[in-house]
């Protein structure tokens, strides 16, 4: 049983963005993520009334921030070997993800290309889709997962939309990580009309907690426990149907 499994009952039936992020989304999002992994014929299954419900392929375009854009996650990562080696060589940077995220295998070339062919096979099934941040053609600072209700549902028995998200260390502290959420805030209400998004962080990544209290986020009273560790994670909400972005 995992954190959200022991706070919302298990489903009977089926210094600045110094973050690696959310805290993990427990055991049963990893059983679930197993259990919809690519097949040796490259296909996976999904439940009818997840696909297309939340987003389709068209919105998932190129967001530019200057130097950096967000480039929607695709088979690149899944299928190119150089790709799957930087990111191997930027990860061994920030140990600190397979504490906060430790179903992002991100150790070896394979384990990246295995877990992004399965994310990708997942997005365009209309489950979760995501981003690469990056610089140049080459250059890998960073990811963000977004988290469809159904997914989260089926996952973890919490129909709500959620991130994920992890800064490689060298780019830490430059403001990027908190642009990113931003503009990945304002694609999900203006163009999937999302109202709100949850984020769960470990009660030890100081870094994100701060970046969070900085970005139009909540602090929820619930406070999520792994009852085989006693670990805890905390749940924040961005009201996002209260938020004008025009404004901010």
């Amino acid at each position: 049983m995992g954190f959200l499994d022991f706070l919302f009952g298990k489903k009977e039936s089926s210094n600045q963005d110094k973050s690696t992020q959310p805290a993990t989304f427990s055991q049963q999002r990893n059983k679930t993520e197993q259990s919809t992994s690519v097949k040796a014929e490259g296909r996976i299954s999904a439940p009818k009334n997840i696909i297309g419900n939340y987003f389709t392929l068209d919105q998932l375009r190129q967001i530019p921030m200057g130097q950096v854009r967000l480039q929607p996650l695709d088979g690149r990562l899944a299928m190119d070997p150089s790709s799957q080696n930087l990111v191997q060589v930027m990860a061994a940077t920030t140990p600190e993800i397979k504490k906060y995220l430790p179903n992002l295998d991100l150790s070896t070339a394979k384990s990246i290309g295995r877990y992004f062919l399965n994310y990708c096979s997942k997005t365009e099934l209309g489950y979760e889709f995501g981003y690469a941040i990056k610089t140049g053609d080459n250059g890998y600072l960073g990811f963000i997962f977004v988290h469809t209700p159904g997914m989260n549902e089926l996952a973890i028995n919490f129909p709500k939309w959620s991130i994920d998200f992890c800064l490689f260390k060298p780019f830490q502290g430059q403001g990027i990580m908190t642009q990113t959420i931003s503009r990945v805030l304002y694609v999900l209400k203006s163009e999937m009309n999302v109202s709100e998004v949850y984020a769960y962080v470990d009660e030890d990544n100081e870094n994100c907690l701060k970046m969070l209290s900085r970005l139009p986020f909540d602090l929820q009273p619930e406070t999520l426990t792994d009852p085989n560790t006693g670990h805890k994670a905390l749940l924040f909400c961005c009201p996002l149907h209260e938020i004008n972005f025009q404004r901010r």
